[in-house]
């Protein structure tokens, strides 16, 4: 498994390496995301390799030592096992698609990079109970994942799905065009015991190297809450 992890973490650095001499977006940029998700996906299945390499930090550490600005705000409803972190002060509005009575809080982060690069991050939090935990098994969070593949016009992309004790994780990575500007798509489920976690986010334009660090920060600030 540790041959594995490195193994994870050498590709990571390796695109990282061909993309600062590659300008160009498009599959390239898929297979980094696709690299720097995995190696995180791995940490979370094998934390115990993790905190060999270093001591588990708390929020406010993972904070400072990224771009994230001072007025990063913390998502974490707390009927939600998991939490995000925005680059700003998110959205909040509410969504009843079958009626007043179901109706789900919705908090969207929209910013926009020198007119040219957005960055359009969304997320949910529902109530969920172990018995549901038990019917989403991966090929489900597999499937629900594919739905949104055909929602999203999405192209070329790639679906992973993992499962540490009692938190199931499924993430696509994908790329698509709107108009004539190609955009990376990345969505997430996080499904506890006792609540189920959606996460959809977007990357739309031309490079931008603040909008491309704060995007995958965004991403990696996703976790399962601390007890």
């Amino acid at each position: 498994m540790l041959n594995e992890n490195r193994h994870c973490e050498e590709r990571s650095r390796s695109v990282l390496a061909r993309l600062s001499t590659n300008k160009r977006r498009g599959n390239l940029f898929l297979l980094f995301w696709i690299a720097s998700l995995t190696l995180a996906m791995t940490l979370f299945i094998f934390p115990s390799y993790a905190e060999d390499k270093e001591p588990t930090k708390d929020l406010t550490d993972i904070l400072e030592e990224t771009s994230m600005p001072e007025g990063a705000v913390k998502y974490a409803p707390e009927i939600c096992e998991f939490q995000m972190v925005f680059p700003g002060q998110p959205h909040k509005s509410k969504r009843c698609p079958n009626g007043p009575q179901n109706c789900t809080d919705f908090t969207s982060y929209t910013m926009v990079y020198d007119v040219t690069t957005t960055i359009e991050v969304s997320v949910t939090c529902v109530l969920s109970t172990p018995k549901q935990y038990k019917s989403y098994t991966e090929p489900v969070i597999a499937t629900a994942l594919k739905g949104m593949v055909e929602r999203g016009n999405i192209s070329e992309h790639e679906i992973n799905t993992n499962e540490d004790g009692d938190v199931r994780q499924g993430s696509l990575l994908g790329t698509a065009k709107r108009g004539k500007q190609h955009s990376i798509y990345n969505a997430q489920l996080w499904i506890g015991q006792n609540s189920v976690m959606t996460v959809e986010s977007r990357l739309t334009g031309p490079e931008h190297p603040e909008a491309d660090t704060i995007f995958g920060e965004i991403l990696s600030s996703i976790k399962k809450k601390e007890k």
